[in-house]
């Protein structure tokens, strides 16, 4: 195994097609609660993916769904419809939707509200969330065949991913990811 090379790829994995792939690591995005552009705006800058806050936007917005997408993308998504679907996914769905609207009666916290000029706002920060989780298992959905497609017989993918628990809702996104690529033919 002396002679064998390894090679980064810089690319969007929802369209990149690997050939001959025999390991593929990743780390994919957060659903929730990490903003990577943001959080990285320094390093995004110094390797010249963005040069202001408009670029960092639109990289954002063109990355795997998490909750920091712009509304218009995750409009976009709801309009168009989903290409993945799993019935347990919709069921935590449908949870997540029942939560964010019956969130400002059931949650009397303070800590959720919000003020937006002068008046105060209760209620679920972000009430598309439904559609950004469905999105982001569309996004990941794609992810997972271009790299079951690509890997050799006997090659290996390793996803690290994290769960989620958003407005109350367990998203067990591991579990959701692993099936999702023994649906693409790997076996877990």
């Amino acid at each position: 195994a002396r002679n064998k090379q390894g090679h980064v790829y810089v690319s969007d994995a929802r369209d990149f097609l690997p050939n001959n792939t025999h390991l593929v690591i990743t780390s994919p995005p957060y659903m929730n609660g990490f903003d990577y552009v943001t959080n990285f705006k320094i390093e995004m800058a110094w390797l010249g993916f963005t040069s202001d806050l408009r670029e960092a936007k639109a990289l954002k917005d063109s990355m795997v769904a998490c909750d920091n997408i712009s509304k218009g993308v995750t409009k976009e998504f709801a309009d168009r419809g989903a290409k993945y679907r799993e019935p347990w996914l919709d069921a935590i769905l449908e949870r997540l939707r029942e939560n964010i609207n019956n969130w400002g009666t059931a949650h009397k916290d303070v800590r959720i509200q919000r003020k937006r000029r002068g008046a105060p706002l209760v209620g679920y920060r972000r009430p598309d969330m439904p559609d950004i989780v469905h999105k982001y298992f569309d996004d990941m959905d794609m992810v997972m065949a271009k790299t079951a497609a690509g890997l050799v017989d006997n090659g290996c993918a390793v996803f690290v991913m994290g769960d989620s628990f958003i407005a109350d809702t367990y998203i067990p996104t591991d579990l959701l990811i692993a099936k999702m690529g023994a649906l693409h033919g790997l076996t877990i």
